[in-house]
């Protein structure tokens, strides 16, 4: 069985171009929770409104609409595949990835908030908001971790940084799956 991976860090640092990297190159599969949900969205009609509203405005996603939209997501998945998480953004929810998936690598993605930024395309109250929710929400998540959590410095460039995760993961095994 492989080894899942978890992302973690603020936005606009490269977390969904080095989970693209990765799972391309190990042949994983990815999973990143705005787009699951909005896969969601669009099936499941009673939840689809209410959730758009919720993603659109970076509102924090009640536990029970991350578990169905797994749910739909994971059916149709072989969970020996391998995966990478994009960012659970609180305690609640990466505790749904760990439950459904098991999560067994955990990297922040840690640089400055002005690295971020300068990365970032996203308008300023939508770097803001996120940088907010970040520090209030993801940010406890990852003292929660404490050493289950591998810090890579993310001002490096994003291809140093994939090769550094890579290492890492080879040096654990992951590859050996």
């Amino acid at each position: 069985m492989k080894k899942n991976i978890c992302l973690f860090g603020r936005s606009g640092i490269g977390k969904t171009t080095l989970t693209r990297k990765l799972c391309d190159f190990l042949g994983y599969e990815p999973l990143v929770t705005s787009q699951i949900l909005l896969e969601y969205a669009t099936v499941d009609e009673r939840f689809g409104d209410e959730l758009s509203i919720l993603v659109k405005n970076n509102d924090m996603i009640p536990p029970h609409f991350l578990e169905h939209a797994l749910d739909l997501k994971l059916r149709n998945l072989d969970l020996e595949s391998g995966f990478v998480v994009d960012n659970p953004m609180y305690k609640a929810q990466y505790d749904i990835y760990k439950s459904f998936v098991g999560l067994d690598y955990n990297f922040l993605l840690d640089a400055s908030s002005d690295v971020a930024e300068s990365r970032s395309q996203k308008d300023d109250e939508k770097k803001l908001k996120r940088e907010k929710f970040f520090n209030i929400h993801t940010v406890p998540l990852i003292h929660h971790l404490g050493t289950d959590i591998i810090t890579i410095d993310a001002s490096q460039d994003q291809e140093s940084v994939f090769e550094q995760v890579l290492q890492i993961c080879c040096r654990n095994d992951i590859l050996l799956g």
